[in-house]
């Protein structure tokens, strides 16, 4: 994703409720420049009708705490989980569900013979500040 993620699945939404993302999670071996944490939970059942898989994700941004969203952890958690689910189905389409709401992650083969990675949702500004004013 072009930066490092560490992505964990938890087996419940109860679970994922109650982390308390104010300290940053421990990794072993922790990578040298850390990594983010995205937690997630995979819906019952992980495919929809229409052929969407769906997610429940929280993120520990290395060196922020929680956020309400993260573009490339969305990415990263719809990639490992599609990875895990591999046996099922090859998924191409994910909701991603954040507290900030819900991000579309896309897989998609390319002319090279791989696949891009494509991220589609709203973005919205939810703070203002100026550093160093007085």
């Amino acid at each position: 994703m072009g930066n490092p993620h560490t992505v964990v699945a938890l087996p419940d939404i109860d679970i994922l409720d109650s982390l308390e993302l104010f300290a940053e999670p421990e990794v072993a071996p922790k990578p040298e420049n850390g990594t983010n944490v995205e937690f997630v939970v995979p819906n019952e059942p992980l495919i929809e009708e229409d052929g969407v898989a769906q997610v429940t994700m929280r993120v520990h941004e290395r060196g922020v705490g929680e956020t309400l969203s993260c573009g490339t952890g969305a990415c990263a958690v719809a990639a490992a989980v599609r990875y895990w689910a591999r046996g099922t189905a090859l998924i191409n389409q994910w909701a991603v569900s954040v507290p900030g709401g819900v991000v579309g992650v896309e897989f998609r083969a390319n002319d090279a013979g791989g696949e891009d990675t494509i991220l589609s949702g709203p973005a919205e500004l939810v703070a203002r500040g100026v550093i160093g004013a007085k």
